[in-house]
């Protein structure tokens, strides 16, 4: 008889090969891939969470990106991770919310877009590039505090932005500092 194994543990192993792929092609985030501890979010998150100290993580949801492509699971690790490289759960308090999630989202995913590693590839949309386009006609360097200014600028409406905000959505961001 097969034996099964709790979702929590399987969503932390996906988690650590995920930390030592990413590791084998960009041994220079070392510090920055270890530094958060994994914790199964039960009850705090359907995705992928982070205070800035834990990487909260829902077992199914890791494993059926594992599923999909395991790309999926690196890319959604490495997003996370650049979040709080670039400070972005601090930066959020005094600004509108939804426009800085996504803004942050926009960022960090324009970051992996660009990078062009093998364990980080697929996920560059036609919507997604049109967004860069937009962007980078306004400022030289995609960073969320420009993105965030370019999001307030367009009034999008519900539809527009509901849109935007499926096109980058990775993580959660209700562990965020308001």
């Amino acid at each position: 008889m097969a034996e099964t194994r709790p979702l929590a543990e399987i969503g932390q192993d996906i988690l650590s090969a995920a930390r030592n792929e990413l590791y084998m092609h960009l041994p220079y985030l070392d510090a920055a891939l270890c530094a958060l501890g994994f914790r199964a979010g039960d009850g705090v998150t359907v995705s992928l969470a982070t205070d800035g100290e834990v990487l909260y993580y829902n077992g199914a949801y890791l494993a059926d990106r594992f599923l999909r492509a395991r790309t999926l699971v690196n890319r959604a690790y490495m997003h996370v991770v650049l979040h709080c490289m670039l400070r972005h759960l601090a930066k959020k308090q005094g600004r509108d919310a939804r426009m800085w999630d996504l803004a942050c989202d926009a960022a960090v995913e324009s970051i992996l877009d660009g990078l062009h590693v093998p364990c980080l590839e697929g996920a560059n949309s036609p919507k997604r590039r049109k967004f860069y386009g937009e962007c980078l006609r306004e400022m030289r360097v995609l960073t969320a505090e420009g993105i965030y200014r370019h999001l307030l600028q367009q009034r999008l409406t519900e539809f527009e932005l509901a849109q935007l905000e499926l096109a980058f959505f990775v993580d959660d961001h209700g562990l965020w500092a308001p």
